[in-house]
């Protein structure tokens, strides 16, 4: 039910409830400058994941400290 409330309040014509309609809302960017800046993300958070995955593996074969704490 709730589910439902939220998705039809969001819907148009407001983007903001009773504060900023659609109209307002619409970028004008220029295509080529949205898809650099996806491409860009994507570039670095496949180098993001890939930092992440060399130092998890590392910390693995390394190991627990001896001595527990």
């Amino acid at each position: 039910m709730l589910g439902w409330i939220v998705a039809e309040v969001g819907r148009q014509p407001w983007v903001i409830q009773d504060l900023m309609p659609t109209f307002s809302a619409v970028t004008h960017l220029d295509v080529t400058t949205v898809q650099i800046t996806f491409w860009l993300f994507v570039v670095v958070f496949t180098a993001l994941l890939i930092a992440e995955i060399k130092i998890m593996t590392k910390q693995i074969k390394i190991g627990p400290k001896e001595g527990g704490n």
